[in-house]
């Protein structure tokens, strides 16, 4: 055999122990994963029988995606959907309202994203109250931004803390979605 010859079977030989490795070694990979799955499958079902003996379901939540989304046939109707549910929301939490005003629309993968810039006044009490709402209430509303300063009396003889006369602007997000 000529040197030419043996060099291509050396080539051949090493891609087929090359292959022959790239086929093993999902095998070997998975073969060394069963300890991890078989220990997490162990402390899973130790856990659903936590819940069960505590009373509490083991089947999962059922989330409603209606609730998720912000409510509106239109990016103008949805629009005007978030800036009620928002007013509401500072009403309810002792926030005073300046300014609501709703933002371009985007479209991002089959769903609007509505945002809206609101600029309150109003105690650090409310203020708390106000992101608690926002943060944890159906639809999901997202805060993007926030700016806290200390609200400008024009009497500044009235003794007031600057925690209770704060004026707070807020970028607010949410997602509306319908079929189009």
């Amino acid at each position: 055999m000529t040197r030419k010859g043996l060099g291509g079977l050396v080539i051949l030989l090493a891609s087929i122990a090359g292959m022959a490795v790239a086929a093993a070694a999902p095998f070997y990979w998975t073969a060394s994963l069963e300890p991890q799955i078989a220990e997490k499958a162990e402390m899973l079902a130790l856990l659903e029988r936590k819940m069960g003996a505590a009373g509490k379901s083991v089947t999962p939540v059922r989330i409603d995606t209606d609730a998720v989304y912000v409510k509106g046939t239109t990016p103008g109707l949805a629009g005007a959907e978030l800036q009620r549910l928002v007013a509401e929301l500072a009403l309810a939490s002792g926030m005073k309202i300046e300014k609501l005003e709703v933002l371009p629309a985007e479209e991002r993968d089959g769903a609007t994203v509505l945002r809206l810039d609101v600029d309150t006044v109003g105690t650090i009490e409310a203020l708390r109250s106000y992101l608690h709402a926002i943060e944890t209430g159906a639809p999901l509303i997202f805060v993007r931004e926030a700016h806290i300063g200390v609200d400008k009396l024009e009497n500044e003889e009235v003794a007031v803390l600057p925690s209770e006369r704060l004026t707070v602007g807020l970028q607010l997000e949410a997602v509306a979605w319908w079929t189009k």
